[in-house]
């Protein structure tokens, strides 16, 4: 098997991570290969966003774990009822992928941060991909926290990547759901 079908077969969402950083040449790779990412008419709709200040994710993470806590949806308030709650699972790094909005900007921005995640991997680090970061950078009151993470006018964060050095043993991978495909010949 090839290393990159390896990767792919093997990356896993790592939710607990080591204090030690990411190395910049590691870091700048990892972003390269999101900027490589298959892009629908080669708009390349996307803005990367690598946070590396803790300072500035544990005051994300505060107003997040407010905001979902009050929130409506139920998966959001239980995983902010966690006593460890961090909206970037303790990653010393996240990058957040950002679209300007167009037709396509979810599907590539998607692509983008799939590409990282198998660049992590294939480096050695952890990641998992995120949704739940950005209550707090999506809320009226909170446009500070755009501004310091220089996010350009017109584009909305749509995705984090958390990266770092994994900190946890993983158990045996769920199976595959059965009858997921089908093929027509």
């Amino acid at each position: 098997m090839n290393e990159t079908i390896k990767n792919i077969l093997e990356r896993r969402s790592i939710r607990s991570y080591k204090t030690a950083q990411v190395k910049d040449e590691d870091l700048e790779l990892i972003v390269r290969c999101g900027l490589y990412a298959a892009t629908a008419i080669g708009k390349q709709p996307w803005h990367f966003t690598v946070l590396q200040n803790r300072e500035l994710m544990d005051k994300i993470t505060a107003v997040n774990h407010k905001l979902m806590l009050n929130s409506s949806i139920e998966y959001l308030k239980a995983m902010a009822s966690q006593p460890d709650f961090d909206s970037w699972r303790g990653a010393p790094t996240a990058i957040i992928v950002s679209g300007d909005g167009s037709k396509f900007a979810t599907a590539d921005c998607a692509n983008a941060t799939q590409n990282m995640a198998v660049a992590a991997k294939s480096l050695g680090l952890g990641s998992c991909y995120m949704g739940a970061f950005s209550p707090a950078l999506l809320h009226p009151e909170h446009k500070d926290f755009v501004e310091a993470l220089g996010i350009p006018m017109g584009y909305t964060p749509i995705f984090a990547l958390a990266v770092g050095y994994s900190a946890e043993t993983l158990m045996s991978r769920a199976p595959r759901k059965e009858n997921s495909v089908n093929y027509v010949r």
